[in-house]
């Protein structure tokens, strides 16, 4: 950063963070995470989510984590978003939220599988296992195009945020999107669980979080 390389410096940054992390260095994480947030990314659109993620990291925040991962799938980002939901399911892990985990981690391995990651699911296998956690097996079939197993990472993201009671433009900011954009998610959701209004949305995420 001091060399002005910034952009290197927030990419690598988050994995310089995960091994900071898995070596136990957590004031080397949380020094990553504070100089990521001090930097000017007003004109880096694709960026924001990386500051957001060692952010994450550093408060093992898997909610804020899972976020990231979503904002870096908008993006394109697609080795940003595999870190995301690894380190969401990791950081979900380590506060005892083991559903949580394996919901981030299944989107992890599914993301690494399309990728040919094999290293990447072994690992956040290997983290998970750390915290007592263990993976179910995969079940590989064709994503649904109705019900709750049809919503796409994103869609989930939106969903879970929605059931936070968090308006559309509070979900826009968090996620650096549009008011639009997330709407349009939001539609697509309702579509998609047969549903009419934002209040049934939220209702079914809370029935799915017990």
């Amino acid at each position: 950063m001091g060399g002005g390389r910034t952009i290197w410096a927030l990419l690598a940054g988050i994995e310089t963070a995960r091994v900071a992390e898995q070596s136990g260095h957590a004031e080397l994480v949380r020094r990553i995470a504070a100089e990521s947030a001090a930097l000017d990314v007003s004109q880096m659109p694709g960026h924001p989510p990386a500051v957001e993620l060692v952010a994450a990291m550093a408060a093992r925040d898997g909610d804020r984590a899972a976020a990231a991962a979503a904002a870096f799938s908008l993006r394109g980002n697609v080795v940003g978003e595999l870190s995301g939901w690894e380190e969401a399911a990791v950081a979900a892990a380590a506060r005892g939220r083991t559903e949580q985990a394996r919901k981030c981690a299944a989107r992890c391995t599914e993301l690494a599988g399309a990728l040919g990651a094999v290293t990447v699911a072994r690992r956040v296998a290997a983290r998970l296992r750390d915290h007592d956690v263990r993976l179910r097996a995969p079940v590989r079939a064709g994503r649904p195009t109705s019900g709750w197993g049809s919503l796409t990472p994103t869609e989930l993201t939106v969903a879970d945020l929605v059931g936070q009671g968090l308006t559309s433009p509070q979900i826009a900011a968090q996620l650096y999107l549009s008011p639009r954009t997330v709407q349009t998610h939001i539609s697509h959701s309702l579509r998609k669980l047969d549903l009419r209004t934002r209040s049934e949305l939220a209702a079914m995420v809370a029935r799915h979080q017990r």
